[in-house]
């Protein structure tokens, strides 16, 4: 039965090949739809059937939400729909065309309609980026992520400006993947002209297939053991498509490449599933990774090797928009080609990675992710754009999908490390600016000198003279949609070439005859030469450094055309024309006073004009020019002019043909200037040991009415200690700095026109808070007691310095932060002792505390045997680990009880609770199973005649 199928969707598929398709053929396609949808039907029930044999997954979502849905079964093997899971305007310059009109377009996909087709879920239509946008043309409900994030790339409203879509004012029609073949054909037939697939087959190895964490291999072992056939293979279902895109030429599919490259598998020898004899079975063969060791030859999808598809590829985001090929970085798992018969793909590529869109977890939520699944949405969105360019500049007028795709092919920046295409990036970084620049100046020119859609009759040949001045490359694109080819059988990478109309595109000069850009799909990282393309339905011709002169464009065919004739779409750029009109300035306005230093400069488009050149001076003449730039749109934004100053400006349109006649030149009258930015003097950048109330200084600057100093916490100025903007001085004292922590302060200065910028950040590190109040108490143990009170809240140690008489301070010992006490017993009886404390952490010092002095007294001398008061001494050592002394002194017999209690007042334990003769007394305490933190101890005592009672607390940390 499975074979059966394959032969009907041929002969179904190849019954329509001998005519030449200039227009839509609505009935054949609604034919064709019926066929396919029943072929469908049987297929999907059949594969139902099989995988309830097999247990294999009908529709499953992985945890990392992308969904694979079974549609048949090829060749003996399960065929899924799988998602291509894994700032895009400015990568593809569509940003450039949206409706802040500064390059002279206001497109925003407004009228247009965009196909969406998503394998096993659809989009959240009821988000904020999407409602009222959104119509659903099939059956389902099973809402996703990926379909949610797609459609907000396609069409997203900038509710949130980030997630912003290409085509933010056009309206998607939404589909499921199953039975896309024939819901294409009929949507075709209605009028639609776009649509996105972003999702793939799966081929080779994939992850988590069983939900069991091992791989799956999906490769027949019949035709090889180590890599999977059907990459870049045109298999019947390429040609069905091909069939039905021959017969709707005004549709274009946009395809994602897929992300199988780099899919490398198990470990070699590692364990996983492959299909052997008709069932899932473990494996431990070695086979290569998805791409092989160069990553060549991976395109996964039957719709992605047609001919007449336009494949995407997926690079990563460039932010700040194209400049240079170098700008362009591959992803790590965007999918290349040759395919099997050494066609390009992918055709061009676009943003894929961290692209921000819309989700589907509510609808107000927003996701980024990564794929060729989000780079197709990127490219299909912005043809929404150049739809609506088309609409506007020729309404009524269809572009063909030929003509788009070609538009898109030659107006693509380069990438890559080499001139014209690879298998890697294709063409190139599609460039919507870039296409709808040129459809603007063919537009200017008659809508006939630079995109052409034309008929190429059985061995005619098509001739067009251009002129070119040899000031900029001169370069030719063809595209024809290619009647379906005819697959090969099932082998590992069949040569058969796809082409069936083989059109030839040669330029003819002064310096010889041009040909087309070829690659070499045996050896395909090269990089491309000229020679005769026998493979592609796309060439294209580029002369560099064209010689001025005459040049014949010539399209004929090779053999004999199927269908009679074939219909082409032909774009060119760098040919000589009539230079621009004269430009219309319109601000700022002729004799405009008070103009901000920094205008954006604006005029009217003027006909054929590619680009343009401002000029901005001091004088009528243009003698003294501040400004002299070429800019591609019709605004331009000035660096910062001089305030109070007169000055001119003008502005002349650019093309191939050379320079349009200058603008009338008008002038304006600036406002005063901001001030400049001050210079900061003090602190100096990376002081030490600032003072807790420092003294800020600046310099002055001229025409300023007032300063505003911030100082900080943090770089980036969030987190404010001092922020004031009345500062009519060039100094102040700030009082409120946090001790011992890296600030930064800057400076700002302000008049009546604004702001300067603030000055360049300096850092500084103030003083941490000395203690104060030590005090030194020698005891009748003949020890020395310190305490003082600690006022830093950021020191991490404390340094006891001592000294005997009239010799230096020396260190003795440290203590952790939050220290308040100190027990010296490393003394003698007698001798006098000043001591001083310090603090410090990883950034700064305190000054020292005040001094104390103490002499030690004679334990001997019995007076100091019995205490006359009572007293609870410092804890030594104090922080300590795991045990502490604790003594206490008691003048009379008492009732003592000695309590331990943690920072919350909860009693930790109870050490003396009874009655204590006269005298000095200590305990030992042993903290081993408390952890970390302050603790308290504290005693209270009642003489036995109950004339003298005492309380009293002190403060110890454990630190572990």
């Amino acid at each position: 039965m499975k074979k059966l199928i394959t032969i009907i969707v041929f002969i179904l598929t190849t019954s329509y090949l001998l005519y030449a398709q200039e227009e839509t053929r609505v009935e054949w396609l609604r034919n064709f739809a019926e066929e396919q949808s029943n072929i469908w039907q049987v297929q999907r029930a059949e594969a139902e059937s099989i995988a309830t044999v097999m247990r294999i997954p009908v529709w499953y979502e992985y945890p990392d939400g992308s969904i694979i849905e079974l549609q048949k079964f090829e060749y003996g093997l399960p065929v899924y729909d799988a998602t291509n899971n894994f700032n895009a305007a400015r990568t593809v310059s569509s940003n450039l065309v949206w409706q802040s009109g500064l390059m002279g377009f206001d497109l925003s996909g407004a009228g247009q309609i965009l196909g969406l087709w998503e394998a096993g879920g659809y989009p959240l239509s009821n988000h904020q980026e999407l409602t009222g946008r959104m119509v659903q043309m099939d059956a389902g409900s099973s809402v996703s992520q990926h379909a949610t994030h797609v459609a907000g790339t396609l069409i997203a409203s900038g509710v949130n400006n980030t997630a912003i879509g290409m085509s933010n004012g056009g309206t998607i029609n939404y589909y499921n993947s199953s039975n896309d073949l024939s819901e294409v054909a009929t949507a075709a037939a209605n009028g639609l002209k776009v649509t996105n697939h972003s999702y793939g087959s799966i081929r080779g190895w994939r992850f988590d297939y069983f939900n069991d964490g091992r791989w799956a291999w999906f490769g027949d072992l019949a035709i090889s053991e180590v890599e999977d056939w059907q990459f870049g293979f045109y298999s019947g279902s390429s040609a069905a498509w091909d069939n039905m895109l021959y017969n709707a030429p005004n549709i274009l599919i946009v395809k994602s490449a897929g992300n199988d490259r780099n899919d490398t598998g198990p470990a070699p020898g590692g364990e996983h599933w492959a299909l052997i004899s008709g069932s899932w079975q473990l494996s431990n063969t070695i086979r290569n990774k998805d791409g092989g060791n160069d990553g060549f030859d991976c395109i996964n999808d039957p719709r992605g090797i047609a001919k007449n598809t336009l494949a995407i590829g997926a690079i990563d985001d460039i932010t700040s928009g194209y400049s240079q090929p170098s700008d362009v970085i591959m992803s790590a798992f965007s999918n290349w080609g040759p395919l099997d018969d050494g066609r390009i793909k992918p055709d061009v590529v676009a943003n894929g990675v961290g692209l921000y869109s819309s989700s589907n977890q509510s609808s107000t939520s927003y996701a980024s992710l990564s794929g060729t699944s989000m780079s197709s949405p990127n490219a299909s969105g912005s043809v929404g754009l150049i739809l609506d360019y088309q609409q506007s500049i020729n309404p009524g007028v269809t572009l063909k999908a030929s003509t788009i795709k070609s538009l898109i092919i030659h107006t693509a920046d380069e990438a890559g490390s080499a001139l014209g295409p690879d298998y890697s990036f294709g063409w190139g970084l599609m460039n919507t600016f870039n296409a709808v620049r040129l459809m603007r100046l063919n537009n200017d020119l008659g809508n006939s000198e630079l995109i052409k859609e034309l008929i190429l009759n059985n061995g005619a040949q098509y001739t067009y003279q251009v002129q070119s001045n040899g000031t900029e490359p001169l370069r030719v694109t063809i595209v024809w949609t290619d009647p379906a080819g005819m697959p090969p059988s099932p082998s590992l990478n069949p040569p058969n070439i796809m082409l069936i109309n083989d059109l030839d595109i040669r330029i003819i000069g002064p310096g010889g005859t041009y040909l087309p850009w070829i690659l070499d799909k045996n050896n395909p990282s090269n990089p491309a030469t000229n020679g005769d393309n026998i493979r592609d339905n796309v060439e294209q011709v580029y002369i560099g450094n064209p010689a001025a002169g005459s040049y014949t464009v010539q399209v004929s065919n090779k053999g004999t055309l199927s269908g009679v004739s074939q219909a082409f779409s032909l774009v060119l750029s760098g040919i000589g024309m009539t230079a621009p009109d004269q430009v219309s300035l319109i601000s700022p306005t002729n004799g405009s006073a008070n103009v901000v230093i920094d205008p954006v400069f604006e005029w009217e488009h003027s006909s054929r004009s590619y680009d343009y050149q401002i000029q901005v001076a001091e004088d009528l003449q243009f003698n003294s020019i501040v400004i002299d730039s070429t800019v591609r749109g019709i605004t331009f934004q000035s660096p910062v002019l001089t305030g109070l100053t007169t000055f001119y400006w003008r502005v002349r349109g650019i093309n191939s043909g050379g320079e349009g006649n200058w603008s009338s030149t008008w002038s304006f009258n600036t406002t005063l200037a901001p001030p400049a930015s001050p210079i900061q003097l003090i602190p100096e950048d990376d002081a030490v040991n600032v003072s807790l109330d420092a003294q800020f200084i600046w310099n002055s600057t001229e025409l300023t009415d007032s300063y505003h100093l911030q100082v900080a916490i943090n770089s980036t100025f969030t987190a404010l200690v001092f922020n004031d903007s009345t500062l009519t001085d060039t100094t102040q004292i700030v009082t409120d700095l946090v001790d011992g922590r890296r600030h930064y302060w800057r400076i700002s200065a302000k008049n009546t026109s604004g702001y300067s910028p603030f000055s360049d950040s300096r850092r500084f590190v103030t003083l941490l808070a000395a203690p104060t109040d030590l005090s030194a108490v020698s005891d009748t143990l003949g020890n020395v007691t310190l305490n003082w009170v600690d006022n830093s809240q950021t020191e991490t140690k404390y340094f006891i310095m001592r000294k005997t008489g009239t010799q230096a301070f020396e260190v003795i010992d440290s203590l952790g932060a939050n220290s308040v006490s100190y027990n010296d017993n490393n003394v003698m009886i007698g001798s006098e002792y000043t001591y001083r404390v310090y603090c410090t952490n990883n950034f700064a010092v305190s000054d020292f505390s005040n001094e104390s002095t103490v002499t030690v007294v004679n334990i001997d001398d019995d007076q100091h045997l019995i205490p006359n008061n009572f007293e609870l001494y410092s804890n030594f050592p104090n922080p300590f680990n795991p045990g502490t002394n604790i003594k206490f002194a008691i003048p009379s017999e008492s009732y003592v009880k000695l309590t331990i209690y943690n920072a919350l007042g909860e009693v930790v334990t109870e050490i003396i609770n009874g009655y204590l003769n006269a005298g000095l007394h200590e305990v030992y305490f042993n903290s081993k199973n408390l952890s970390s933190g302050v603790y308290f101890y504290s005693i209270d005592a009642s003489t036995i005649s109950e004339s003298k009672s005492f309380h009293s607390v002190r403060k110890m940390l454990l630190i572990k």
